[in-house]
């Protein structure tokens, strides 16, 4: 289902358009083409302005629309006694990720059904694409209408543009592109890895704290933000809430982990479902029953990543706890007298088919939940509880390695 939290009513009519458009043609998944009709049927709409601004004719393209979802395959919805769920399309999915951009592009508090436009004229190969090409309605002359129609920008509110105390820099530091997705290390030295390694044009944001952040572009010329959110969720639910403030929308957070499962190996990635959330900082954000579920869509692009690339990885749920030795059950430390409701617990959790322990996935899909963004986790997996406590060293720097180009092969 679509997602209306950042939407304006405008933009929510489409979309309501869009299903309803989808329910006319028999379709059972809802596309580009029922989203384009969708913002060329509002009435008054500013979508048809535009067109006419760029001199098309708005009759002429509802028309061209009607031919295409006409000679699309139409199913039996409600005919077999069920109620039928109603799916969007992957494509669809990028075009909303994009148009989220665009509105943080023109820094903006809502995507509106300008933004849903400018989202359509990015793609290629498609029949909405063919008949914006057909039209002579390419992004840019799109975007220049939009300049021109509007009688202000509609800013986001000053705080975002503010230098955050924690996180050491604000919106202002991200320049004319702000990024809209955040790939998120504990450790600064893996976002400094994912700086280098993977982004150009990079920018230093801030070293406050030990919190490095960086500013670059994928070679997609997607702008990606590289953030450090240090050890532990209350660290992490710092640094992710001012991360909100300053207009990130997406967040992968980029780990690594202790399996529980036998067949779970070092050196492979968990890419993780849904949190059993053990975690004090949770439970300031959401009730301890408020569910910490990552957001599918993502979950999803993150494992066709990591088959496209033949990387051994495991979907699932994680153990997310608040601290690595007691928390963990593990015995060879300082306290080696864990609680008597600890003692047991790993088998407890591998019976319940749980993979794998860590330390933020939980308050951070909460955090996702309550403030409306989309979050997933990877993590690199550098022990085998099965077989020891310990971290197997040989194994951490190809489980790193593996769960950073996956995140970044998603991303782009």
């Amino acid at each position: 289902m679509m997602r209306f939290d950042r939407f304006s009513e405008r933009a929510q009519d489409a979309a309501a358009r869009a299903y309803e458009i989808l329910q006319r043609y028999g379709h059972s998944q809802v596309d580009t083409e029922h989203l384009f009709l969708g913002l060329m049927e509002q009435q008054d709409g500013r979508v048809s302005q535009l067109v006419q601004m760029l001199n098309a004719d708005p009759s002429t393209i509802k028309t061209k629309l009607d031919e295409v979802l006409r000679a699309s395959p139409r199913v039996n919805l409600y005919g077999t006694g069920t109620t039928a769920q109603v799916f969007i399309t992957p494509r669809l999915k990028k075009i909303l990720d994009v148009a989220n951009e665009e509105a943080n592009r023109l820094r903006d508090d809502y995507i509106g059904v300008e933004h849903l436009f400018l989202s359509i004229t990015t793609e290629l190969n498609t029949p909405a694409a063919r008949i914006l090409k057909e039209n002579e309605l390419s992004r840019t002359r799109a975007n220049d209408a939009i300049v021109k129609l509007r009688i202000q920008p509609v800013t986001r509110s000053g705080a975002s543009d503010q230098t955050f105390y924690h996180i050491g820099f604000g919106a202002k530091d991200f320049g004319n592109s702000p990024p809209t997705m955040a790939l998120l290390s504990g450790d600064p030295d893996r976002a400094k890895l994912i700086a280098e390694t993977y982004l150009k044009d990079v920018t230093m944001l801030s070293e406050h704290r030990g919190l490095n952040s960086y500013v670059g572009t994928l070679p997609s010329g997607k702008r990606l933000l590289a953030a450090t959110s240090g050890m532990g969720a209350p660290s992490l639910s710092i640094v992710v809430n001012e991360l909100v403030q300053v207009g990130i929308r997406q967040i992968i957070r980029i780990g690594t982990c202790g399996s529980i499962q036998a067949h779970v190996k070092p050196g492979s990635v968990v890419i993780t479902r849904a949190a059993l959330c053990r975690q004090g900082a949770a439970n300031d954000i959401a009730p301890v029953e408020y569910p910490a579920a990552a957001d599918p869509f993502l979950t999803v692009r993150l494992a066709e990543t990591a088959k496209a690339m033949g990387v051994d990885y495991h979907v699932g749920i994680t153990a997310s706890v608040d601290s690595f030795y007691e928390g963990q059950e593990r015995s060879a430390s300082a306290n080696p007298n864990l609680m008597r409701w600890l003692q047991g617990i790993t088998e407890e959790y591998r019976h319940l088919n749980i993979l794998n322990y860590e330390m933020e996935s939980g308050t951070l899909f909460k955090m996702a939940g309550v403030y409306g963004f989309e979050a997933a986790c990877i993590c690199g997996v550098i022990a085998q509880r099965t077989a020891s406590e310990s971290v197997v060293l040989e194994a951490k720097a190809n489980a790193v390695e593996n769960a950073i180009k996956v995140a970044i092969g998603a991303a782009a």
